[in-house]
């Protein structure tokens, strides 16, 4: 039902097959699975799929990593994990890891590089990897942080603006409403101040951001998610406000 709200047509992968369905996808046809983390059911197909669906990522571009998940490996270090959003990694390769909470970001070195439990020399876009840090401690890392090259310049954002759609509230969102913003592996409570004073349940505006409590890496163009309750809704970032 969700789905339709915003225009999309829910394709069964379970009554089509995963190629037919995948075949099938374009601008308003999403494949729909269902999977069980108990049994183990519709885990292969969903592999399958992976593999099949469209790639997203930029191979070509420069080396982006946003942290999922952060670890501390007896002598290793710190490990940050993540899908490479674009780019490819090697061992050795120096980084900038940020933003910190107060906006800055830290010199770090590739150690190692592992993936599905093996060690491997580099990793390209779309590859699920951990990366073992020199130059910070696991207590430092947080989800929602990213991995760039040594030689780029990330600006810090706390807050953008956004092309927002309202997909169920139960009143009307108005200057000051607090949702929680997912964007990447970012979740960040953040504050909306939309166009017009408000929006309404089916409403699509725009809308400035602004983080609470810390900046974080954001760029036009990424999609995101902002849920509050029983509220739901999505947004893609139009311009940003950097610190």
């Amino acid at each position: 039902r969700l789905l339709r709200d915003v225009g999309k047509t829910p394709l069964s992968v379970d009554r089509h097959g995963v190629e037919a369905a995948v075949e099938e996808i374009d601008d308003t046809v999403v494949p729909v699975l269902a999977t069980s983390a108990v049994s183990g059911e519709g885990l292969d197909e969903l592999d399958q799929l992976f593999e099949l669906l469209p790639k997203t990522t930029a191979a070509g571009d420069e080396f982006r990593m946003y942290v999922d998940r952060s670890y501390s490996v007896t002598g290793v270090g710190a490990v940050a994990s993540g899908t490479v959003n674009s780019g490819t990694v090697e061992a050795g390769d120096e980084l900038l890891l940020g933003p910190m909470p107060d906006g800055s970001f830290r010199d770090v070195e590739v150690r190692s590089i592992e993936m599905h439990y093996h060690r491997v020399d580099r990793a390209k876009a779309g590859r699920i990897v951990g990366i073992a840090l020199k130059g910070v401690r696991e207590e430092e890392l947080e989800r929602g942080m990213v991995l760039v090259p040594r030689d780029s310049a990330p600006t810090p954002v706390r807050s953008f603006e956004a092309e927002v759609m309202v997909l169920n509230h139960p009143t009307r969102i108005g200057t000051g409403y607090e949702p929680v913003v997912h964007l990447e592996t970012v979740s960040e409570a953040a504050v909306f101040d939309p166009e017009g004073g408000r929006l309404l349940p089916g409403d699509t505006g725009t809308t400035t951001v602004r983080f609470k409590f810390r900046p974080y890496l954001v760029e036009p163009g990424q999609k995101f998610v902002f849920r509050e309750g029983r509220s739901k809704g999505v947004g893609t970032v139009v311009d940003v406000h950097p610190e």
